[in-house]
């Protein structure tokens, strides 16, 4: 019979130390892909929150009274707008009088957003006729006069609206050449800050005229984070003519390192 033979103990050293290498081999591979795929699914959350934020963001200043949009920090890392609950014409001329102004309702297919059924105008509304001003925009409705009223009597009729300031008194400072007219949201001001690494949209915090800080009393929504701090809004003003722009540059901190720049350009819908 032929003499049978087992391996050596270096043989078996040998191969000990080949498996070995090829375990760290695999091992160190495995978990590279493992890290590689949690950090793209990381940044690819990240900036799907991003996205969806700056989508939101967009439909709402599309929405928003072409002079309302203002800074209201004064270094570019909020933006601050009213948004618009209705849109239309209105009958007949208005400035200098104090006489019922008739809104219609119909909406002439032109607008973004229209009445349709009048629901949002109703007594408390802020009317606003060719408010060329922000100020104006945040400041009390006018109980003498000016170009923002508060709504006290609607009476329907079909697709008219016949609106009574508040007081009744109130006399409409200035026509607008389109014979436009604005509702805006009664809940008032929105604004969407870039603080402390997050974008935060606030609501719900009353009308101030100006900020001494960020809204205490607001409702806050978180809608994105890792936002770096070279994040900003910046506004390129509009005119009767032109609609107001706003341009957000969004620099996302992702997680392996690295910086990634959205810019997107906003737009609102609206002109007086």
């Amino acid at each position: 019979m032929p003499k049978s033979r087992g391996f050596t103990l270096i043989e078996l050293v040998i191969v000990i130390v080949v498996l070995g290498l090829l375990a760290v081999m695999v091992s160190e591979f495995i978990g590279t892909g493992v890290i590689l795929y949690r950090d793209n699914a990381e940044q690819q959350r990240a900036l799907a929150d991003v996205r969806f934020a700056m989508e939101r963001l967009n439909r709402e200043i599309a929405t928003a009274h072409p002079f309302s949009v203002r800074d209201p920090v004064g270094n570019g890392s909020c933006i601050e707008f009213i948004r618009i609950s209705a849109a239309g014409h209105y009958q007949g001329s208005v400035q200098g009088s104090s006489a019922p102004v008739v809104l219609e309702v119909q909406g002439d297919g032109n607008d973004f957003i229209h009445p349709a059924d009048g629901s949002a105008i109703i007594t408390g509304a802020h009317l606003s006729i060719n408010t060329l001003t922000t100020g104006d925009l945040y400041a009390a409705p006018g109980t003498v006069s000016g170009s923002v009223a508060l709504l006290d009597t609607v009476q329907v009729s079909g697709s008219l609206r016949t609106v009574t300031p508040d007081p009744a008194s109130f006399v409409w400072s200035a026509e607008s050449a389109a014979r436009r007219y604005f509702i805006l949201d009664k809940k008032g001001p929105v604004a969407w800050c870039i603080r402390s690494s997050q974008l935060i949209r606030y609501s719900n915090y009353g009308w101030p005229v100006s900020w001494s800080g960020y809204p205490v009393t607001a409702s806050s929504a978180l809608m994105a984070s890792g936002i770096a701090s070279a994040s900003k809004f910046s506004r390129v003003t509009g005119n009767l003519n032109h609609n107001q722009l706003v341009d957000a540059g969004l620099h996302l901190q992702l997680e392996g390192g690295g910086t990634l720049i959205l810019n997107r350009r906003l737009q609102v819908n609206y002109v007086p």
